[in-house]
C-alpha cells in the first residue's frame, strides 16, 4: 500500500494513506508553501519561523486524528494553498486589514490551478466540494470558536515559543470531535488552551512592536513596487523570490528599513496601528456531562476577555 510518513516538528510522525492526499502533498502547489512564511516575514527578521506548508500539513494531521471525512481532509490540506509570498502580510499590502484578501481568492485559485484540478479529477473528487470551506466545521469556524485551523496555528506558535511538548499532548488528548466540532473533555484543558491563545494574542498578534514591524516591512514592499523592483505578480511565487529582489537594493529607504528590522531597531508610535483582537471561547464537558462555554462559566476568564477588548 502506498503511504507517506509526515514528520511534523510539533506532532511527530504521522502516516497518510489516502492516494488523493499523497498526490496533493507531493504536488508543486503544496511544495511551494514551504517557501511561504506563516508569520509574514522573511526568516532573517522573524523571532520565530514556520511555514504555510507546516501549518497545512498540521491541519491535515489534526483532521485525521479527529476522524474527519476525506473531503474535509482535502479541504484542510488545500485551505491555504493560494497564499502569496509573506502570507497575511500580502493581505494587508492589498488593503485588507482584516487579512481575508486571500480567503476571497481561494476558489478562483483552485479553479485555475491545472495541477490541483488534474489531481482532483484523477481521484473523482468534485471540485465544487471546495467552494465553501465553511461547510467543514471541524476545519473552519468563525472566531471565537475552536476549529482545527485555529487550533494548529496557535499550538504551533505556542510550541515554537516554549518547546513545551507536554502542553501539546495534553491539548490533543483532551479534545474530541462531536458533530464535526471540537469539544474539550474538561475545564482544565479548555482553560489551558484559552490562556495559551491569549498569551499569543497579547505577545504577538496585538503586540504594538510586532504590529509596527509588520507595517514597516509592508512599507518596504510598497517602496519596492514603486521602484519596479517587484510586481504584484511576483507574490504568486515565494518569499525568497521577493527577498532576493529587494535585499540588495541600493534604495536608501529600503536599505535602512531592512537593517532596522534585522536589528529590531523599532520605535513604537504613539498611535498604534489597527489589528484584529482575537480570542477563543472553547467549549468543554462540565462535571454533569453538559457542553458549556468557558466564558459563560469562568468569571476570571470572562473579565480578562472584556478588559482585553476595551
Amino acid at each position: 500500500m502506498n503511504l507517506i510518513e509526515l514528520n511534523d516538528p510539533v506532532y511527530g510522525k504521522h502516516i497518510i494513506k489516502e492516494p488523493i492526499l499523497i498526490d496533493l502533498i507531493n504536488s508543486k502547489a503544496i511544495d511551494r508553501l514551504k517557501k511561504i512564511s506563516h508569520k509574514g516575514f522573511p526568516k532573517e527578521i522573524s523571532d520565530i519561523y514556520f511555514t504555510r506548508q507546516e501549518h497545512s500539513l498540521g491541519v491535515l494531521i489534526l483532521l485525521d486524528l479527529f476522524g474527519a471525512s476525506l473531503n474535509a481532509k482535502v479541504a484542510g490540506l488545500l485551505h491555504d494553498v493560494n497564499h502569496a509570498a509573506f502570507s497575511h502580510t500580502f493581505d494587508v499590502l492589498m488593503g485588507s486589514l482584516s487579512e481575508d484578501h486571500q480567503d476571497n481568492t481561494f476558489v478562483n485559485f483552485i479553479n485555475n490551478n491545472l495541477e490541483i484540478k488534474d489531481i482532483l479529477k484523477k481521484h473523482n473528487f468534485d471540485i465544487k466540494e471546495l467552494e465553501n470551506l465553511d461547510q467543514y466545521t471541524l476545519l473552519e469556524l468563525p472566531a471565537p470558536e475552536t476549529c482545527v485551523d485555529r487550533l494548529d496555528y496557535s499550538i504551533r506558535e505556542h510550541y515554537h515559543r516554549t518547546k513545551d511538548s507536554t502542553f501539546i499532548k495534553n491539548i490533543i488528548f483532551n479534545l474530541v470531535s462531536v458533530n464535526e466540532e471540537l469539544i474539550f473533555k474538561n475545564k482544565e484543558s479548555a482553560t489551558s488552551f484559552a490562556k495559551a491563545y491569549m498569551d499569543i494574542c497579547i505577545n504577538d498578534f496585538n503586540n504594538p512592536l510586532k504590529i509596527e514591524k509588520k507595517f514597516m516591512f509592508i512599507d518596504v514592499l510598497r517602496r519596492a513596487i514603486e521602484l519596479k523592483l517587484i510586481t504584484l505578480d511576483d507574490f504568486l511565487k515565494d518569499d525568497k523570490y521577493i527577498t532576493e529582489k529587494i535585499y540588495y537594493s541600493t534604495d536608501e529607504f529600503i536599505f535602512n528599513t531592512l537593517n532596522k528590522l534585522k536589528d529590531n531597531d523599532i520605535k513604537i508610535p504613539k498611535e498604534t496601528k489597527p489589528s484584529k483582537k482575537r480570542y477563543v471561547n472553547p467549549r468543554y464537558y462540565n462535571n454533569q456531562g453538559e457542553i458549556v462555554k468557558l466564558i459563560e462559566t469562568d468569571k476570571e476568564y470572562k473579565e480578562k476577555i472584556e478588559n482585553y477588548l476595551k
